[in-house]
């Protein structure tokens, strides 16, 4: 792949990198979940990790000195993912909300460094994390202690699609004169 910008190969590499992070806890995952489960602290260790992502998105936001208009896009955030916590059947399954989120993020930022349309580096962008996502269950299939869901690969293609409407939001109110940097 020939990248257009230093900062392109940076993002590609650090998506690289993370979605293989992703994949390489897949054994430990288990052990993990099962060891806060135990102990009752599995909803609040949650909980506390969906707060502090909370957190540093509200944080790096007000440094930004974000227009209303990217405070729209972080609560609409925020109600997609309320809207969709009761589906999740086990509390482990809405880390998956951050993890392709996350990666989304990654995604379209490399893209951004590409000469493509709004629309196409969102839709790349999705589908990519959709691939992604599908990668994460496929391997989780052929491992002994894990089992294949398709609706994880939904949860994961979903995520990603929020994180990235909520980019294509606050780029466009950048269009406007409205993002700063």
């Amino acid at each position: 792949m020939r990248f257009h910008s230093r900062r392109e190969k940076l993002l590609w590499t650090a998506a690289a990198v993370y979605a293989l992070l992703i994949y390489s806890t897949l054994g430990l995952v288990r052990t993990v979940t099962t060891f806060l489960r135990d102990r009752n602290l599995l909803r609040l260790s949650i909980g506390l990790v969906f707060a502090l992502a909370a957190a540093g998105v509200v944080g790096w936001m007000m440094r930004r000195r974000a227009r209303w208009q990217e405070w729209a896009a972080l609560a609409g955030i925020a109600v997609a993912y309320a809207a969709i916590f009761p589906f999740a059947v086990a509390p482990e399954e809405r880390i998956h909300l951050l993890q392709y989120g996350a990666l989304a993020v990654l995604l379209f930022l490399a893209l951004a460094e590409r000469p493509l349309s709004l629309p196409r580096r969102a839709t790349f962008a999705v589908l990519l994390t959709t691939l992604a996502g599908l990668v994460d269950e496929i391997l989780q299939g052929l491992h002994p202690a894990r089992y294949w869901d398709i609706r994880d690969v939904a949860f994961n293609a979903l995520a990603g699609a929020i994180a990235v409407a909520a980019l294509v939001v606050m780029e466009r109110a950048g269009e406007k004169g409205q993002l700063t940097s």
